[in-house]
């Protein structure tokens, strides 16, 4: 969901029940909102059924389509008052006359003291509601994974069935996925049709190309210029689910070192052996560390002109995809990144951006319906949205999203380091990687990890 600013005008309209200000009614400060029945005066209505705080008062649009459809299905009117998401506003309003049933939080704000206060109820003990984070359920989502356009996907699924297909591209392991974009490239590059195991389930890519396929030049579109793309994101993937604070005190030799820094290798070899560049394929050399031709922004050119079938990046850079082509971001969903860590061949890296929680000490009948808006949410925001956020939301709501791992000094330090060793760096530059530069690579990891 997009922020947006600036529409508190717009909100009233659509939404006449809904309080937009962020003013004191003393005298329009900033930051300070105005009570519900202050809000009910102006408005000319009380018939609400309860009030939802929204600490995330850019996200107006989005906020005043989801109560209004909310409204026209079930006829339940909820009194919304937006905020800038404060830890002492939401506190304010939770300790009002009438505090909200429902509130909306950003997702880096640590909830535990509200918790300890009886503010948050524990809607992990919900078990029909599918995709609880902690104790609240995602407003707005982001993640880190493989962006591709489901009209290629259609494409290459040549005829099968379609939700199956994308289903078995997403479960396939490190090694199926190895040989399909083997295969993939090999097609892109001289129309070799081969055949090519997914899920256990064989495909063949089409005899002839279609209008996507046609314009790949490479599998991948990769940033090698943006330290972040080839450090940080693919280690984000490569340590998920790992005890970080305990890895931090550990050496290259263990277990868990091994298993997360192979991880990282493996990834960092599919991606750029197989690269798209934006007039021709791309090739891992000189130029791949070159700011001008492989840089956060010419990665997602090379994407945005179909000349890449995927893209690692962070579901957050949709926004700059999409003033480039507007038809590939509405069309684009969102895969796992594979490595060799079998456990994590079909999660996704997701955060959630914003978070609604309910108030437990709310009067029980608000508190029920609340829930029964959250209820009803997560129904929506599979159909509902970008086609990007709905294949995120999927893998939360089927359990198979894993959190973005915890910064620690030592990760954050080897990711530094390591994009910057020259002896990585001529790894990067060399277009062909042997079982000895592969060798290399994993004890100049190892060497890199337990300098840092």
């Amino acid at each position: 969901m997009k922020f947006y600013k600036g529409i508190a005008i717009l909100l009233a309209l659509v939404l006449p029940v809904a309080a937009l200000s962020a003013c004191a009614d003393t005298g329009g400060r900033k930051g300070e909102t105005k009570s519900p029945d202050a809000v009910s005066e102006e408005s000319g209505t009380d018939d609400y059924t309860f009030t939802a705080y929204f600490g995330n008062e850019d996200d107006g649009i989005a906020i005043a389509e989801t109560l209004s459809a909310y409204e026209e299905e079930t006829g339940v009117k909820v009194n919304a008052v937006l905020d800038e998401g404060s830890e002492r506003s939401v506190r304010r309003q939770l300790r009002s006359d009438e505090p909200p049933a429902l509130y909306v939080l950003p997702g880096d704000i640590d909830t535990g003291q509200f918790a300890e206060e009886g503010y948050v109820f524990d809607m992990a003990a919900e078990a029909d509601i599918a995709g609880v984070d902690g104790s609240g359920f995602p407003w707005s989502v982001a993640g880190f994974g493989l962006l591709c356009d489901k009209r290629l996907l259609t494409e290459l699924a040549a005829g099968v069935n379609e939700v199956r297909y994308v289903s078995d591209m997403r479960n396939a392991g490190y090694e199926e996925w190895v040989v399909f974009t083997a295969a993939l490239d090999a097609y892109i590059k001289n129309g070799t049709a081969a055949n090519y195991t997914l899920n256990g389930n064989t495909y063949a890519l089409p005899a002839k190309k279609g209008e996507f396929t046609s314009k790949l030049n490479g599998v991948y579109a990769v940033a090698g210029a943006d330290p972040a793309s080839i450090t940080k994101r693919l280690n984000d993937v490569s340590f998920a689910g790992q005890d970080r604070e305990q890895i931090a005190e550990a050496g290259a030799d263990a277990v868990e070192v091994q298993t997360s820094l192979s991880a990282y290798a493996s990834a960092l070899d599919e991606l750029t052996s197989k690269l798209a560049g934006r007039f021709a394929a791309g090739i891992r050399g000189t130029d791949f560390l070159n700011e001008e031709k492989y840089s956060l922004q010419n990665a997602t050119e090379i994407f945005a002109a179909d000349k890449a079938a995927f893209y690692p990046v962070d579901s957050e850079e949709l926004d700059g995809l999409a003033r480039l082509n507007a038809d590939k971001a509405e069309n684009t969903i969102m895969l796992p990144l594979k490595t060799n860590r079998p456990e994590m061949a079909n999660r996704l890296l997701m955060r959630s951006t914003n978070l609604m929680y309910v108030n437990a000490d709310a009067p029980d009948e608000e508190k029920a319906a609340a829930l029964a808006f959250i209820r009803w949410f997560a129904l929506r925001s599979l159909t509902t949205g970008s086609a990007a956020e709905m294949s995120m939301r999927e893998f939360r709501q089927r359990g198979e999203a894993r959190d973005f791992p915890a910064e620690t000094e030592r990760v954050e330090k080897f990711n530094e380091t390591l994009y910057e060793d020259e002896s990585f760096r001529l790894l990067l530059e060399d277009s062909v990687w042997d079982d000895v530069k592969r060798a290399q690579l994993a004890e100049l990891l190892a060497l890199i990890w337990n300098d840092v």
